[in-house]
């Protein structure tokens, strides 16, 4: 999983598609402070995607002529259940208050409803931040080539979305069919 440190998706530019992102962790966020960096950068030039994953486990290139891509995948993954989690916290922590507050336990129902709240936000927030996105290429066959599974990062501020995400593969539909005229 790789969080984003750069995003650049600009049909006219000479390299139109680059994402440069690092593994996701606290433990990748310090050793790319001292300058270990576990880099995985994806690129898309006029004749060639190129992948180059480098990192303590070692260095991963691959490059894909572009008249031999056969699929572009650009995905949304949600972890659903962990929203149904939160709603159903909030939900027993509103029946547990009203049922405490109607037996006369006043300060207990407010104690338990803040609890269940609190749970019930923790699992939203989990839901928030676990989304992830992948963008990966395939050049024949059913495996995935060039694949990055990307995650919001908070700490490295950049801002990546589904749309862009869309943006960038209708660029390199465009540029993988012009290839094969």
């Amino acid at each position: 999983m790789l969080v984003i440190k750069e995003f650049t998706v600009d049909a006219n530019a000479e390299t139109p598609i680059k994402i440069v992102g690092r593994e996701a962790g606290l433990i990748s966020f310090i050793l790319t402070r001292i300058g270990l960096d576990p880099i995985t950068t994806f690129s898309c030039g006029k004749e060639l995607i190129e992948y180059r994953s480098v990192g303590l486990k070692g260095d991963i290139r691959e490059n894909v002529p572009l008249r031999n891509v056969s699929a572009i995948v650009a995905g949304l993954y949600k972890p659903f259940q962990l929203l149904i989690t939160s709603a159903i916290f909030a939900i027993l922590g509103i029946i547990n208050f009203i049922t405490l507050l109607f037996s006369g336990e006043i300060v207990s129902a407010f104690g338990t409803l803040l609890i269940f709240a609190i749970v019930a936000a923790v699992f939203a927030f989990l839901y928030y931040i676990g989304k992830w996105m992948i963008f990966a290429v395939r050049s024949g066959g059913d495996t995935l080539n060039c694949a990055m599974r990307i995650k919001r990062s908070i700490i490295e501020g950049v801002d990546v979305d589904m749309a862009k995400f869309l943006e960038a593969a209708d660029i390199l539909s465009a540029i993988v069919l012009k290839s094969k005229k």
